[in-house]
């Protein structure tokens, strides 16, 4: 029962965000995490929650850093590819854009389409947008140990981006 509702949940998240109902997809999401904490999963919104502040700490920090786990690097994906569809310049900025990467069906297809998100939009991007290059590269060298996970995916694009959040340091100076 659990396999069918997740899987189900899933498929009704992903129609959401093809046709742009982002506040349904938020509220569909966290019900999809409530259903696999009750049959027996574990509780989703501290899992990634913890993700998030290891990324945050990561992306914000000088050196080099790597990514941990499957799960971060899904969510760290999710976080590109939100920020790439942030930069297009069309006037009608759907979240179709990011089904590529929802149906990736392997680690290969997933980088090469973070490649070509790159290529398309790196003449937005700053040099010197250090966030972005710890993220980036922390996701181009991670190797993948399972499979293709949507749902961290998922949790990354529909989180608040990582990359637009004011710097620690910037906050206690005012």
């Amino acid at each position: 029962m659990d396999r069918i509702l997740h899987t189900v949940a899933r498929n009704v998240i992903k129609e959401s965000i093809k046709n742009g109902y982002m506040g349904k997809v938020v509220q569909q999401f966290n019900l999809m995490c409530s259903f696999d904490e009750y049959f027996g999963g574990c509780n989703m919104a501290d899992r990634y929650s913890e993700i998030r502040e290891k990324l945050r700490d990561k992306i914000n920090c000088q050196g080099e850093q790597i990514i941990e786990s499957d799960e971060e690097y899904f969510y760290a994906v999710g976080q590109l590819v939100r920020y790439y569809i942030s930069l297009s310049k069309a006037k009608e900025k759907t979240h179709s854009l990011a089904n590529p990467f929802f149906n990736a069906t392997s680690n290969e297809v997933l980088q090469t389409r973070l490649k070509q998100y790159f290529m398309k939009y790196n003449h937005e991007i700053a040099t010197r947008s250090s966030r972005f290059n710890y993220m980036y590269g922390m996701v181009l060298g991670y190797e993948l140990e399972g499979k293709i996970r949507q749902e961290p995916i998922i949790a990354g694009y529909l989180s608040n981006s990582l990359f637009y959040e004011s710097s620690k340091k910037e906050m206690e100076e005012t």
